[in-house]
């Protein structure tokens, strides 16, 4: 920015340099113009009397006087009619600047007055010179000169003082800010904001500092924020370590049981085979005892026969409820509540008619599910439902369905006592 603006300053100064050459030049301009008129004027009456005496003796010392004027490099005097009565011209000076000149002045200057007699009212001939323009503009180079030595030179002074300026006033805080802030970042205990001096509370370097403090604050915000994040991503982590060593836990016990399984369903197969045993040989021993018409004999036999058959009953009971547990749920499809509720309904009518309960089931929607979880969720709630009626002279159980909210809640209700918690 201080580069800048000096070169703004110095370009400034040029284009002033520049403006102050150029009225220069304009005025120049004028003085050439009155200048050559003038010498013209001098020798109007004696160029006016040789263009109507066409006396050459006269003629020559007109035109040697003009020419004295070391500015003039030619010189003629023409009749009335358009004829050179007397001429002089003289060599042009050159020079190493000899064609800059010519830019300003072009390169030769004619001027030309016309000659009369008797008061003007007689036109006789026409007086006209040309002008030097390196010796007429002679002056004017060596002012300009003079100005772009001044300029340059004051263009100069005055850039060394705004760069001290802007040393004293702008770099040298600016610097001595960064200092700080570098310092300030590399130890972020050692202080909280940037100390604003008191001469630039008010003006632009205060106004920076208040915004560098601003970042600063939101760069301790950001690494706090960073930090904080960076500590819940590494607790994050660790749940997920300790979930995966909870899987590895859950797989192993998993494999526990499998094999536990396959042990328990060898012992049962095996324990299935005692019963169907039992049953077969008192089934012989009551074929026996009824030929012989034991009675006692035979209501023991069948004692035994249902000893078997309920032990048989209980282990089958078990392997369904083992067989139920981990079971992998169907595909889910559509399907009718209501067509299921009667499903499950007709498996447990024994219960239902013995019980003498009256069970009613709604219309209800269809659902995406497991029909046959359902129809197991079914059977239990009414087979509970019934079995825990107690001593009601009219049992009734009702099966149907809410919807809310876009949800279907499914209900079995009755009119028992219910299940004692």
């Amino acid at each position: 920015m201080m580069v800048i603006a000096i070169l703004v300053t110095f370009s400034l100064g040029v284009i002033l340099s520049v403006i102050e050459i150029w009225a220069d030049w304009s005025q120049e301009t004028k003085r050439i113009d009155q200048d050559s008129m003038q010498i013209l004027e001098i020798f109007r009456t004696s160029a006016a009397e040789v263009a109507y005496s066409l006396d050459k003796n006269l003629a020559n010392q007109v035109i040697k006087g003009i020419l004295e004027n070391e500015i003039v490099l030619r010189a003629e005097i023409l009749d009335d009619f358009g004829d050179v009565v007397a001429m002089a011209t003289r060599a042009k000076k050159s020079g190493t600047f000899s064609d800059l000149p010519q830019v300003f002045f072009g390169e030769e200057r004619q001027y030309k007055i016309v000659l009369s007699k008797h008061d003007r009212d007689l036109a006789v001939g026409i007086a006209q010179i040309w002008i030097d323009p390196i010796i007429a503009g002679n002056d004017f180079f060596d002012r300009s000169i003079a100005i772009i030595v001044l300029g340059l030179t004051r263009n100069l002074l005055l850039a060394a003082f705004l760069s001290t300026l802007f040393y004293i006033f702008l770099t040298k805080p600016i610097l001595r800010l960064a200092g700080e802030a570098r310092a300030m970042i590399a130890s972020p205990g050692s202080g909280s904001a940037l100390v604003i001096p008191p001469e630039h509370r008010d003006n632009e370097i205060g106004n920076l500092i208040d915004a560098v403090n601003e970042l600063l604050r939101h760069s301790i915000s950001m690494d706090a924020t960073v930090e904080h994040r960076t500590q819940e991503l590494a607790n994050t982590i660790d749940l997920l370590k300790q979930e995966m060593a909870n899987r590895e836990l859950i797989s192993s016990e998993l494999e526990n049981k499998n094999a536990e399984l396959e042990r328990f369903a060898y012992t049962v197969s095996h324990d299935l085979k005692t019963p169907l045993v039992t049953i077969a040989g008192f089934l012989g021993l009551l074929d026996r005892d009824i030929a012989a018409n034991d009675k006692h004999r035979i209501d023991e036999d069948i004692d035994r026969i249902n000893s078997a058959v309920d032990t048989m009953g209980r282990l089958l009971n078990d392997l369904l409820e083992l067989s139920r547990i981990g079971r992998v749920s169907g595909d889910p499809v559509i399907c009718n509540l209501s067509e299921i509720a009667k499903q499950a309904t007709a498996l447990v009518r024994s219960e239902i008619d013995k019980s003498g309960t009256e069970v009613t089931i709604e219309n209800m929607p269809e659902v995406k599910g497991d029909a046959t979880r359902l129809s197991e969720v079914y059977q239990n709630l009414i087979e509970n439902a019934v079995k825990f009626m107690g001593e009601q002279k009219s049992p009734k159980v009702h099966i149907g369905s809410v919807e809310k909210n876009g949800m279907i809640r499914c209900y079995v209700r009755d009119n028992g006592v219910g299940i004692d918690e």
